[in-house]
């Protein structure tokens, strides 16, 4: 579940520097259904691992953590992107590739 929840906010941060982008909308939207993919492998996960009546609360804990982290990691300004993208993007396209 950690590892899903942690993919789900990196590309929860990439669709939020592409919005910032002129003419890159589609390519956030792509981003964007990435999110969606982890956050619901990360959701199902979390509720198997700790019931559906804690793993909500157990995923959204889990996502302010990494939200937080990453948030620090780039000083909160989404032009300091790159340095998430060097530290998850492969990390995020293995995990993504192991789940299909």
């Amino acid at each position: 579940m950690a590892d899903y929840t942690l993919c789900a906010v990196y590309h929860r941060m990439i669709t939020g520097q592409l919005n910032q982008q002129e003419n890159m909308s589609a390519v956030a939207e792509t981003e964007r259904q990435k999110m969606l993919r982890m956050t619901t492998l990360a959701k199902s996960a979390a509720n198997k691992e700790q019931g559906e009546e804690f793993g909500p609360e157990v995923f959204l804990e889990e996502w302010r953590y990494h939200l937080a982290e990453m948030e620090l990691r780039i000083g909160n300004d989404y032009g300091n992107i790159y340095h998430l993208k060097h530290r998850y993007r492969e990390y995020c396209n293995t995990l993504a590739a192991a789940a299909e």
